[in-house]
């Protein structure tokens, strides 16, 4: 538990340490002024309401508020304005649906982000899950394109209204709109078909311009001190069997996320282990009985896991990571032999029932982890939950291991 509440509060103050990366980018004051700046890019799931910026690099940092700012954004990577709109918050959560078809509109002053602009514009707004898009045709106010989920006596239906919407004031021949799904990538497709068809040009901002997938391949050395819990009816709290420290090799294929400045990855970490433990074990009972446990335990450990990096410089970041571990066990067991057993008076115990022998089974485990990286080295150190790989006639044996890693990144 100890090394859980040290372990959390590392990595509280690793998020803290990291530096915020500001970018180049600007700001359009209410009386038209630009003002060029570095906005701290956060590479945003949710639309902004508010953000925070330097006049230069050194100087203090600033926050800006949507009452005083119009527009905001980076060159060619994201652009934000603000616009007094209609909007819709009705739930898609199943229990809170409305049973009205009809789109709940209210009017707010918020930023939108620009999707496509040209003499049409097409924009959105996200937050916590909702997603709403809006459209402005030249020299016409912005409109909401309206869809929305209801509750219809227990059946949830959909007001598509943004399909009648798009055919009325955006009409392609031989289109099929009744296929055009409420999602940024369809209706961008859309869009830009419009405007090619009508030769208008057009500008396209995507977040994801300069943030692409990729992948790591890493080669890896683990030093884990891992031990065996022994425990049943007559060994409470339990007995930790032989501990050891292992060397394990394997390696992990990791896919950094086109999001959020490629701060986000999975992976996937194959490691082969085995641990072989021999004890004798007296009970706490007025037989004194003794048990000896000979365990071998062989499997292939799959952790699977989500990454968070926190980047210190263009070379150097630390991050922290978490998942469950897949453990596939092969050619594992635990024969347990027990002494002086059943020779109460009055109390027989037939002598078959002195040695028994438990299956390890397939089992899994939450991880919890953090590390340094600087180029392509690594360094982690990485704390597991117990496991229960087997469990039989009363009595539990259980793993625990925490471990440092070493890796190289081969691409």
């Amino acid at each position: 538990m100890k090394k859980k509440i040290t372990l959390i509060i590392l990595l509280v103050g690793l998020n803290t340490i990291a530096q915020a990366k500001f970018e180049k980018g600007y700001f359009i004051k209410n009386n038209g002024d630009k003002v060029e700046c570095f906005i701290k890019n956060k590479g945003w799931v949710n639309t902004p309401q508010i953000f925070e910026y330097r006049i230069s690099n050194s100087s203090l940092t600033q926050t800006g508020l949507i009452k005083n700012i119009k527009e905001f954004g980076f060159k060619d990577i994201a652009k934000f304005k603000r616009f007094e709109t209609k909007i819709d918050r009705s739930s898609r959560k199943y229990n809170s649906l409305d049973k009205s078809r009809l789109s709940n509109f209210k009017k707010e002053t918020i930023f939108l982000e620009v999707i496509i602009e040209s003499d049409i514009q097409f924009l959105q707004y996200q937050k916590d899950g909702l997603i709403r898009f809006f459209y402005i045709k030249e020299n016409e106010s912005i409109k909401p394109l309206e869809y929305k989920l209801y509750n219809n006596s227990g059946r949830v239906l959909k007001n598509i209204n943004y399909i009648k919407q798009l055919r009325d004031n955006f009409f392609i021949s031989n289109y099929n709109f009744t296929e055009l799904t409420y999602t940024k990538k369809d209706l961008s497709k859309f869009f830009v078909k419009y405007l090619e068809i009508n030769k208008l040009e057009y500008k396209k901002y995507s977040k994801e311009k300069n943030y692409k997938a990729t992948y790591n391949l890493k080669l890896k050395v683990k030093n884990s001190f891992v031990s065996l819990i022994y425990a049943n009816d007559k060994i409470s709290p339990g007995v930790k069997l032989d501990s050891e420290n292992q060397f394990k090799f394997g390696f992990e294929f990791e896919m950094i996320l086109p999001i959020n400045n490629n701060k986000w990855g999975v992976f996937i970490e194959p490691t082969y282990q085995s641990f072989n433990s021999y004890k004798e074990i007296k009970a706490n009972d007025a037989i004194n009985n003794t048990y000896k446990p000979t365990t071998v335990y062989k499997s292939i450990e799959i952790p699977i896991g989500v990454r968070h990096y926190l980047f210190l410089n263009k070379k150097s970041k630390i991050f922290i990571n978490a998942g469950l571990v897949a453990d596939i066990t092969f050619s594992s067991s635990t024969d347990i032999k027990r002494f002086n057993y059943g020779f109460l008076v009055g109390n027989p115990i037939d002598p078959s029932q002195r040695n028994y022998s438990l299956t390890i089974y397939n089992s899994t485990n939450f991880f919890l982890g953090f590390g340094y990286s600087y180029s392509k080295f690594n360094i982690e150190f990485r704390l597991n939950s117990d496991r229960a790989i087997a469990y039989s006639q009363g009595t539990i044996l259980s793993y625990n291991s925490y471990s440092t890693i070493i890796s190289y990144s081969l691409f």
